[in-house]
């Protein structure tokens, strides 16, 4: 993984990925089925904004919760920026 300045991150989020294609076919499928579709949602991912350029990692395997915690203490770092 590189190494980023914190003072040059605009955001730091992490969020789950809807999947749209496996969405729209589940929707599609349950309509015709009678039943319902759902949102499919894929692995956690860290999204931030470096120097205005969209960066992400996949959180795959990683322990949501501590995922969130850094989050937070790095939002909080970069308050002090």
């Amino acid at each position: 993984m590189k190494e980023y300045a914190l003072k040059d991150v605009d955001s730091f989020e992490i969020e789950k990925r809807v999947n749209w294609i496996v969405s729209l076919f589940s929707f599609v499928t349950g309509t015709f089925l009678g039943g319902s579709g759902d949102i499919y949602k894929e692995s956690h991912q860290l999204m931030f904004d470096y120097k205005s350029q969209p960066i992400s990692y996949s959180l795959n395997g990683c322990d949501p919760t501590i995922a969130v915690k850094a989050r937070d203490a790095i939002n909080e770092k970069m308050k002090l920026i």
